[in-house]
């Protein structure tokens, strides 16, 4: 006697079954409810991964060089009521005294860098980093996993926003690029943007133009971009083409 073939049970329907069964349990088992959360997406990423959001508010990728003037377009999204996660001050604040990120970069990078209160002397480290492709590619290893988890928790806690704006300076380097809707480079004549790294941080022109060749050059920058602004004009004409692109984000 031939054995009835029954229908088949794949894969698709196994996970179909699963969630649902995790669903009606998530209320009652808060571990469950953590294993869905991981799954759904909303759960923060393991150390060294880019931030991902799978729902919630439209992430838009703002960057340019050194001195380039994208604190302007920062400052005017906030404006338009657009939350903005500035991703450099979170550099910064990754490395204080006390943060996950602390040791390892003394650990690396000697105690010299350290200042007499025990906090990291940014421009001594600065100094290291800008002439030093491989030292810099190290700290990045160090400080970028840090910088993620913030940046994922900055953008959990503003999920109800419809848009927010990760300003960054090293938006493409990091990979964090690849997480955005759209990536807005701001780009400057490179003499405009050396006297303003000058005045700016008072530097001497060799260390300057160190400085802005560290980064990625403009060019790479916008083959990469869905936008681009022209920052080497007035403050008007920056503006008038933020208003522009501003009316295609929405």
């Amino acid at each position: 006697m031939k054995k009835k073939k029954g229908k088949k049970y794949g894969q698709a329907q196994f996970v179909k079954e699963l969630w649902g069964i995790m669903e009606k349990q998530a209320s009652e088992n808060p571990e469950i409810a953590l294993l869905h959360e991981k799954l759904s997406g909303e759960f923060a990423p393991p150390a060294g991964q880019v931030p991902i959001v799978k729902k919630g508010p439209i992430l838009i990728g703002l960057t340019g060089g050194i001195a380039s003037g994208k604190s302007l377009l920062s400052s005017t999204f906030k404006k338009k009521k657009v939350p903005v996660i500035d991703a450099d001050q979170i550099a910064h604040k990754v490395i204080q005294k006390g943060k996950p990120a602390y040791r390892e970069v003394i650990a690396v990078f000697g105690a010299g860098i350290l200042q007499k209160n025990g906090e990291i002397d940014r421009k001594k480290l600065g100094s290291i980093i800008f002439t030093d492709a491989d030292k810099r590619r190290l700290l990045e290893s160090i400080t970028h996993p840090e910088i993620s988890k913030v940046i994922q928790d900055k953008i959990r806690k503003k999920k109800k926003s419809k848009m927010i704006v990760i300003d960054a300076a090293l938006l493409f380097e990091s990979g964090l690029s690849e997480e955005m809707a759209k990536n807005i480079v701001v780009t400057i004549d490179p003499n405009i943007q050396l006297k303003r790294l000058m005045n700016r941080d008072k530097i001497k022109e060799p260390e300057a133009w160190q400085r802005i060749l560290s980064q990625f050059g403009n060019l790479d920058k916008v083959q990469k971009a869905d936008f681009v602004i022209d920052n080497s004009g007035t403050v008007k004409e920056t503006l008038r083409q933020m208003d522009k692109i501003f009316s295609r984000l929405r």
